[in-house]
Protein backbone atom coordinates (compact mmCIF):
# COMPACT_ATOMS: atom_id res chain seq x y z
CA UNK A 1 0.00 0.00 0.00
CA UNK A 2 1.48 3.29 -1.34
CA UNK A 3 1.57 6.43 1.17
CA UNK A 4 -0.69 9.68 0.54
CA UNK A 5 1.37 11.63 -0.93
CA UNK A 6 -0.34 14.49 1.07
CA UNK A 7 -3.25 14.48 3.41
CA UNK A 8 -5.86 17.28 3.50
CA UNK A 9 -8.06 17.53 6.57
CA UNK A 10 -11.53 19.08 6.76
CA UNK A 11 -14.34 19.45 9.25
CA UNK A 12 -16.33 16.63 7.19
CA UNK A 13 -13.43 14.31 7.06
CA UNK A 14 -10.13 14.13 5.35
CA UNK A 15 -8.88 13.36 1.84
CA UNK A 16 -5.73 12.01 0.88
CA UNK A 17 -3.81 12.46 -2.08
CA UNK A 18 -1.63 9.84 -3.75
CA UNK A 19 0.96 10.52 -6.81
CA UNK A 20 2.56 8.50 -9.85
CA UNK A 21 6.08 8.34 -9.72
CA UNK A 22 5.72 10.34 -12.89
CA UNK A 23 4.54 13.20 -10.70
CA UNK A 24 7.11 13.07 -8.39
CA UNK A 25 9.76 12.94 -10.92
CA UNK A 26 8.49 16.09 -12.51
CA UNK A 27 7.84 17.96 -9.29
CA UNK A 28 11.93 17.25 -8.36
CA UNK A 29 12.53 18.52 -11.69
CA UNK A 30 10.12 21.51 -11.99
CA UNK A 31 11.79 22.42 -8.45
CA UNK A 32 15.74 21.84 -9.65
CA UNK A 33 14.69 23.57 -12.70
CA UNK A 34 13.33 26.56 -11.33
CA UNK A 35 16.43 27.42 -8.96
CA UNK A 36 18.53 27.41 -11.71
CA UNK A 37 17.37 29.30 -14.13
CA UNK A 38 17.98 32.65 -12.80
CA UNK A 39 21.48 33.11 -11.50
CA UNK A 40 21.19 36.50 -9.65
CA UNK A 41 25.18 37.09 -10.15
CA UNK A 42 24.34 37.21 -14.19
CA UNK A 43 21.55 39.81 -14.30
CA UNK A 44 21.57 43.63 -15.29
CA UNK A 45 20.56 45.59 -12.30
CA UNK A 46 16.85 45.91 -13.25
CA UNK A 47 17.03 42.26 -13.71
CA UNK A 48 18.40 41.25 -10.23
CA UNK A 49 15.82 44.50 -8.52
CA UNK A 50 13.08 42.70 -10.02
CA UNK A 51 13.87 38.90 -9.26
CA UNK A 52 15.06 39.99 -5.61
CA UNK A 53 11.07 42.19 -5.17
CA UNK A 54 9.22 38.71 -6.41
CA UNK A 55 11.45 36.75 -4.14
CA UNK A 56 11.21 38.42 -1.24
CA UNK A 57 7.23 39.29 -1.77
CA UNK A 58 6.83 35.93 -2.12
CA UNK A 59 8.64 35.10 1.06
CA UNK A 60 6.89 37.66 3.25
CA UNK A 61 3.44 36.35 2.08
CA UNK A 62 4.44 32.56 3.16
CA UNK A 63 5.46 34.40 6.23
CA UNK A 64 1.91 36.10 6.43
CA UNK A 65 0.11 33.22 6.06
CA UNK A 66 1.75 31.06 8.55
CA UNK A 67 1.50 33.87 11.05
CA UNK A 68 -2.11 34.27 10.03
CA UNK A 69 -2.95 30.69 10.73
CA UNK A 70 -1.42 30.46 14.03
CA UNK A 71 -2.63 33.53 14.80
CA UNK A 72 -6.21 32.21 14.07
CA UNK A 73 -5.88 29.12 15.66
CA UNK A 74 -4.70 30.67 19.22
CA UNK A 75 -7.28 33.19 18.75
CA UNK A 76 -9.97 30.45 18.42
CA UNK A 77 -11.30 31.54 15.05
CA UNK A 78 -10.74 28.09 13.10
CA UNK A 79 -12.54 26.41 15.63
CA UNK A 80 -16.10 25.07 15.05
CA UNK A 81 -18.63 27.71 16.30
CA UNK A 82 -20.04 25.73 18.98
CA UNK A 83 -18.21 23.56 20.04
CA UNK A 84 -17.82 23.88 23.47
CA UNK A 85 -21.38 23.19 23.62
CA UNK A 86 -20.99 19.97 21.90
CA UNK A 87 -18.69 18.99 24.41
CA UNK A 88 -20.63 20.48 27.30
CA UNK A 89 -23.27 18.54 25.92
CA UNK A 90 -21.47 15.12 25.47
CA UNK A 91 -19.75 15.67 29.47
CA UNK A 92 -23.41 15.75 30.21
CA UNK A 93 -24.62 12.62 28.98
CA UNK A 94 -21.45 10.78 30.31
CA UNK A 95 -22.67 12.19 33.84
CA UNK A 96 -26.23 11.33 33.56
CA UNK A 97 -25.16 7.67 32.64
CA UNK A 98 -22.62 7.07 35.40
CA UNK A 99 -25.81 8.96 37.88
CA UNK A 100 -27.86 5.90 36.29
CA UNK A 101 -25.23 2.97 36.58
CA UNK A 102 -24.74 4.06 39.46
CA UNK A 103 -28.19 4.51 40.95
CA UNK A 104 -28.72 0.46 39.44
CA UNK A 105 -25.26 -0.60 41.25
CA UNK A 106 -27.18 0.66 44.36
CA UNK A 107 -30.41 -0.67 44.22
CA UNK A 108 -29.46 -4.03 42.57
CA UNK A 109 -30.78 -6.92 44.48
CA UNK A 110 -33.40 -4.77 46.14
CA UNK A 111 -36.78 -6.72 45.35
CA UNK A 112 -39.87 -5.34 45.30
CA UNK A 113 -42.09 -5.86 48.34
CA UNK A 114 -45.52 -6.58 46.52
CA UNK A 115 -47.80 -7.61 50.02
CA UNK A 116 -47.43 -4.13 50.33
CA UNK A 117 -48.41 -2.85 47.23
CA UNK A 118 -52.35 -1.59 47.18
CA UNK A 119 -54.50 -3.93 45.12
CA UNK A 120 -57.87 -3.09 43.78
CA UNK A 121 -59.53 -4.86 46.61
CA UNK A 122 -57.71 -2.96 49.12
CA UNK A 123 -58.56 0.29 47.58
CA UNK A 124 -61.31 2.11 49.26
CA UNK A 125 -63.93 4.04 46.56
CA UNK A 126 -63.81 7.79 46.28
CA UNK A 127 -66.54 9.38 48.46
CA UNK A 128 -69.85 10.55 46.56
CA UNK A 129 -70.95 13.69 45.48
CA UNK A 130 -74.12 15.81 47.12
CA UNK A 131 -77.44 15.26 44.36
CA UNK A 132 -77.04 18.62 43.59
CA UNK A 133 -73.54 18.10 41.94
CA UNK A 134 -74.24 15.39 40.11
CA UNK A 135 -73.91 15.56 36.89
CA UNK A 136 -77.80 13.85 35.57
CA UNK A 137 -79.80 16.49 37.82
CA UNK A 138 -77.71 19.40 36.26
CA UNK A 139 -78.98 18.15 32.61
CA UNK A 140 -82.19 18.01 34.05
CA UNK A 141 -82.60 21.39 35.14
CA UNK A 142 -81.08 22.32 31.59
CA UNK A 143 -83.93 20.26 29.95
CA UNK A 144 -86.48 21.64 32.04
CA UNK A 145 -85.55 25.48 31.69
CA UNK A 146 -84.86 24.97 28.03
CA UNK A 147 -88.92 23.78 27.58
CA UNK A 148 -90.00 26.76 29.42
CA UNK A 149 -88.26 29.17 26.94
CA UNK A 150 -89.56 26.88 24.16
CA UNK A 151 -93.50 27.31 25.48
CA UNK A 152 -93.15 31.31 25.93
CA UNK A 153 -93.84 33.60 23.37
CA UNK A 154 -90.49 35.18 21.61
CA UNK A 155 -91.23 39.31 21.04
CA UNK A 156 -89.52 38.14 17.44
CA UNK A 157 -91.90 35.78 15.75
CA UNK A 158 -93.30 37.41 13.29
CA UNK A 159 -89.84 37.81 11.56
CA UNK A 160 -88.60 34.91 9.14
CA UNK A 161 -86.32 32.28 10.40
CA UNK A 162 -83.34 31.28 8.06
Amino acid sequence: MKAPRRVLYFSDGTLEEYSTDDEQDDMCRTHAETSQLVKASELSWIGWFGYQMITTSSRALAVCDYLGENIAYYLGITAPKYQYELEEHQRCLKEEEEERRQAAEETQGWGHDTSTLATPSTLTPPPSLPQSYKMSSLLSQAEASLQEEATTEAPYDDLPRY
